[in-house]
């Protein structure tokens, strides 16, 4: 999915794949390990949806590809490295995750 979700979104990382629903607010962004179909009706009011795993065909990312937020797949290591709560920009064209916090 093709697009750049703005500028200095809070960052939204569930602490287990088992969470049932993890709080997401619209305007956040999604940070996962993968991201299953329990949690698909989460990803519409997210500003981006970066996972760990994932590949472009899976059900989260056609969800993603259906109503327009920007996506990155195979981040490997994003859920580890993306801190709850950090504000970061997302550009789904080129698949960067850029910290918007400043140095």
């Amino acid at each position: 999915m093709a697009g750049v979700a703005g500028r200095g979104h809070r960052t939204r990382a569930p602490h287990s794949p088992y969470e049932l629903v993890p709080e997401v607010q619209p305007g956040d962004v999604f940070v996962a390990g993968d991201c299953g179909v329990l949690w698909a009706s989460l990803l519409p009011v997210a500003s981006a949806v970066v996972l760990d795993g994932s590949y472009p065909g899976e059900h989260p990312i056609r969800v993603c590809t259906e109503f327009g937020v920007p996506d990155i797949v195979q981040a490997k290591i994003a859920s580890q490295v993306l801190r709850e709560g950090q504000r970061v920009t997302v550009d789904g064209d080129r698949g960067w995750v850029l910290n918007a916090e400043g140095s």
